[in-house]
């Protein structure tokens, strides 16, 4: 069971030297992981992300996002889809809108039984 804790924790804390001024209480752990993984070829990688933000999102927000990597996909209200690149994404954490940026989980289509 300790080790179980051990791996939860130990990207996370090496995560802090890579990002220092940065909260990570805003990225899931699967994000977190890819950052501390990512090989140096792979930093231009885009992520399918899903970001909330702390007020609904404006025009003027939505191109501040933009010129930080991200590429919008949807708008509703405070959440918005999108990609950006992991290198993108270790500037990206630091806007102050931005309260949460979770990976994109992959689709299922639903099959009908009889």
């Amino acid at each position: 069971m300790l080790s179980d804790v051990r791996v939860a924790i130990l990207p996370a804390l090496s995560c802090v030297n890579i990002m220092p001024d940065v909260d990570l209480q805003k990225l899931d752990p699967a994000l977190l992981a890819r950052i501390e993984m990512q090989m140096p070829e792979h930093e231009t990688d885009r992520v399918v992300v899903i970001v909330a933000l702390d007020h609904p999102a404006r025009k003027a927000e939505i191109d501040r996002l933009e010129k930080h990597g991200f590429s919008t996909r949807s708008v509703i209200g405070d959440i918005l889809t999108g990609e950006i690149s992991l290198r993108d994404l270790k500037s990206f954490i630091k806007i102050k809108s931005v309260v949460k940026i979770e990976s994109s989980g992959a689709l299922f289509s639903e099959q009908i039984t009889e």
